[in-house]
């Protein structure tokens, strides 16, 4: 999904942050700016204020930190106010590749951690800043909390301590509300950092630890044919190395895990459960909320998490993009493309053929359209006024031959292969490759046929396409194009949209289909030529809805506790519930996946397939 007009690193570049900050104090917007003048420490209490009119220097600035020599790739960064010099990591890398729980707040910038709570079970308050499409906390408090030490070498943040040994490690049945699995309990010597990586089956928690011989004996580590042999592994195994230990835990079918810390002993407590997400509400910057917690439909609980969007206040600028900005081939992850397009969110978007790797539906970006509709599919379409549109597309061109005679062009820009005319312009690529065979191909410059060539077997010449022009294949049996399409021979293009409103609009990604129109379910997959074998489904999901008072929700809903994910109809009565009065189905199954400062925060990344396009909320 890409754009022209005032171009992808207009959008897309950071050089104006400064401005920002100077446009968001004038007009008083919650002292964002006073965020950039904040001293990111953490104390017991409340976190320290720095005086607003005291700036702070960016001293340096990272993408790995080092735990004990184990390289992770965090983004880190120093900087100096008037209290001292201060190390900060992103708010979302804290929570899932250090093990410290962001607690609730709608403060900005101030952020309650959870981290073996030392008085009343009350979090520790650090402040928070906002640079660089990230929200980062300070971690020196954390750091002197398990004795440790920080240092800068070639670019990497060193965090060094004494790991504490491990007492114990228990397992139980669930102990809490949340747990109706099992509970494994680690008994530590002192607080300490971990690390979790979860897969479909499998939870890895890497633990700054050293347990005993004796301790790991108690739970060994299934071997590899073991694994392929035993259909019900144990729940845990014990892998222990210097300085660090693994916890290996299998886990059972629609299962997942949830890691808390408690105090006097530490101790780190894993739920191992099919109802596993913590609910969650943090204001991550004025304009966004990140939010998620179960939804209830019927005898259903379903996992959603999701960003609420102030696409009318300054600052926010929604954007398609996709992973290969010189061409409409790829797929990518998305977390990759967000961290390399530096957007502040992100979410998967429109479908797109796995196999050939082109988009399959509407991509236009600032008035340009980098791949047209299909099939009369539902589509979002917005404008930098805050003005959102979502109904079914159709994009119709027609091309007027020298002789009168009318031709429909149904294809503009698509991955999407049947009979008929389709055309191409330089949006798509330096080049086209005929998608079928015996294709042709006509290039156009200004209003007349400058070329005519065959397009042989598909997938093996690159054509070029004219720079100020576009190129026309025609596919099927359509030899009475051949001599309609000789060189010099004369050309009229006409486009129109169904509906007109859409002509209007610079920013349009389709997917489909489309679920609520005015806050009534409008599912309609059969007339969007949805297969049955898709709208019977049940997947996790991506959508994208607007609320009554014009913010924007983009959110996912994983699979339903103890089973697969929510059907369409039950998508749409999700986003009912998240109060969306329009909401467009996205992409969903293995590519759903919402991104917030660096990380993706709805599914392990290990579980997320590679995807085509987004729409990602660029900060100018």
């Amino acid at each position: 999904m890409d754009s022209s007009g005032k171009g992808w690193n207009d959008r897309g570049s950071w050089g104006g942050w400064s401005a920002l900050v100077a446009r968001w104090w004038q007009r008083g917007r919650w002292l964002m700016a006073a965020a950039i003048a904040a001293v990111l420490t953490v104390t017991v209490a409340r976190a320290q204020q720095v005086p607003e009119d005291i700036p702070i220097q960016v001293l340096q600035r990272g993408e790995a930190i080092a735990l004990n020599g184990e390289k992770l790739p965090l983004s880190w960064r120093e900087w100096q106010d008037c209290c001292g010099t201060h190390f900060g990591i992103g708010d979302t890398a804290l929570l899932q590749r250090l093990g410290i729980e962001l607690a609730n707040t709608d403060d900005p910038l101030q952020q309650p951690l959870f981290w073996f709570p030392t008085e009343r079970k009350q979090p520790e308050v650090a402040n928070a800043m906002l640079v660089d499409a990230r929200r980062y906390v300070a971690i020196e408090q954390l750091v002197e909390r398990v004795g440790g030490r920080l240092q800068v070498s070639a670019g990497v943040l060193e965090v060094n301590f004494t790991p504490p040994r491990i007492a114990d490690i228990r397992v139980a049945d669930g102990a809490t509300a949340r747990s109706r699995g099992k509970q494994i309990i680690v008994e530590l010597e002192n607080p300490t950092f971990w690390t979790l990586k979860q897969g479909r089956d499998t939870a890895t928690v890497a633990l700054q630890a050293v347990a005993s011989s004796a301790l790991a004996a108690r739970f060994p580590v299934a071997t590899e044919n073991e694994e392929m042999e035993d259909f019900n592994p144990p729940l845990l195994g014990v892998a222990i190395a210097p300085a660090r230990t693994e916890l290996q835990i299998a886990l059972p079918e629609h299962a997942g895990v949830h890691l808390t810390t408690l105090a006097n002993p530490p101790r780190l407590a894993i739920d191992v459960s099919p109802e596993y997400l913590p609910a969650r509400e943090i204001r991550w910057m004025p304009q966004i909320w990140w939010r998620q917690q179960y939804v209830t439909l019927g005898a259903s609980r379903f996992p959603v998490t999701w960003l609420e969007v102030d696409q009318f206040a300054p600052g926010i600028a929604p954007r398609p993009f996709w992973g290969d900005e010189r061409q409409m081939t790829g797929i990518f992850p998305l977390q990759s493309m967000a961290q390399r397009l530096q957007v502040a969110a992100a979410i998967n978007a429109g479908f797109f053929n796995r196999n050939t790797k082109l988009p399959l539906g509407a991509v236009r970006r600032d008035g340009r359209w980098h791949s047209g509709p299909i099939l009369n599919r539902g589509a979002i379409a917005w404008n930098d006024a805050g003005k959102v549109e979502m109904g079914r597309l159709r994009y119709v061109e027609t091309l007027t031959d020298g002789r009168g005679r009318r031709w429909p062009l149904p294809f503009l820009n698509s991955g999407y292969v049947q009979a008929g005319i389709g055309r191409y312009t330089p949006e798509w690529g330096a080049t086209y490759t005929p998608l079928t065979d015996n294709e042709t191909i006509a290039l156009v410059q200004g209003d007349r046929v400058v070329r005519q060539v065959a397009g042989g077997p598909a997938g093996q010449s690159a054509i070029p396409i004219p720079p100020d022009g576009y190129l026309l294949a025609a596919r099927g049996d359509r030899s009475d194009l051949v001599a309609v399409l000789g060189k010099g021979a004369a050309v009229r293009l006409d486009a129109v949209s169904y509906p007109p409103e859409f002509a209007a609009f610079p920013q349009i990604v389709g997917a489909g289909p489309l679920l609520v129109q005015d806050s009534r379910v409008v599912l309609d997959a059969g007339v969007e030529q949805f297969s049955s074998a898709f709208q019977q489904q049940r997947a996790p999901r991506s959508a994208i809805g607007t609320r009554e008072g014009g913010t924007l929700i983009v959110a996912t809903v994983g699979d339903r506790v103890g089973g697969r994910g929510p059907t369409l109809t039950e998508t749409a009565q999700v986003m009912q519930l998240l109060g969306a009065v329009d909401a467009l189905n996205l992409d969903g199954g293995s590519s759903a996946s919402l991104y917030l400062g660096g990380q993706l925060i709805n599914r392990p990344p290990a579980t997320a397939a590679r995807v085509h396009n987004g729409i990602g909320l660029f900060l100018e």
